[in-house]
């Protein structure tokens, strides 16, 4: 990671994940931000900005392939890389790749330092692609601001939506089950831990406003 240390360091990033409020902020708007940020995609969030994406992130749920473009393609999954391959990714462009090999989540950390040190980069649960590669990744190459766009969860049990519709998710390879019960209010809360962290780095983290984004209120809303 040093490389990317070197050129990323101190830099502000917006991160584009799959949920509704992608959808509800609106390309116009996301296309303006991305000038004076380095920007992030998560999973089919690709598909829409692959022209301006710098890290594309995945792992094996929801699965689709993505074409090359400038994007660096990281992922993260409890396979190892060639169980992943047969069964998921194939011939998936990979430049990162880091396997959850210990079964401990953030929210049973009393302190988040050990989760999101370097060498612990991919290696713990979630649960979900952002606490588990997406921001230590990010947060070890030395970004300074992070502003997200479709990570939402919601306030009830079951399905979390999609800017995209169900049907098409479930045409997806590998689609992900439903969250397990108090998943969603477990990544709530763990946004407000991932904010205190960040706060005592100096680091700043926030969301741009939508009724579907339900990350902790301690989290300010952007226009």
């Amino acid at each position: 990671m040093i490389d990317l240390l070197e050129k990323y360091s101190g830099k502000k990033c917006l991160i584009l994940g799959c949920g509704p409020s992608l959808k509800d902020v609106g390309r116009k708007r996301i296309m303006e931000l991305s000038k004076d940020y380095v920007v992030v995609t998560i999973k089919q969030s690709y598909l829409q900005f692959k022209e301006k994406s710098e890290f594309q992130f995945f792992n094996c749920n929801n699965f689709m392939n993505y074409t090359d473009q400038n994007s660096k393609f990281v992922c993260c999954s409890p396979f190892n890389l060639k169980t992943g391959r047969d069964l998921v990714w194939d011939d998936q462009k990979i430049d990162y790749y880091y396997q959850i090999t210990n079964p401990k989540k953030l929210s049973q950390f009393e302190t988040l330092g050990e989760y999101f040190d370097k060498v612990n980069v991919g290696s713990y649960r979630g649960p979900g692609i952002m606490y588990e590669i997406v921001l230590p990744f990010l947060y070890n190459i030395g970004i300074k601001e992070f502003l997200t766009v479709g990570w939402d969860y919601h306030a009830s049990e079951g399905y979390v939506k999609h800017f995209y519709n169900e049907n098409s998710r479930k045409k997806l390879k590998n689609p992900a089950a439903l969250p397990y019960l108090g998943e969603n209010a477990e990544s709530i809360e763990n946004s407000k831990k991932v904010k205190q962290f960040f706060d005592s780095k100096g680091i700043l983290l926030r969301c741009m406003k939508s009724d579907n984004c339900y990350l902790d209120s301690s989290i300010q809303r952007i226009e």
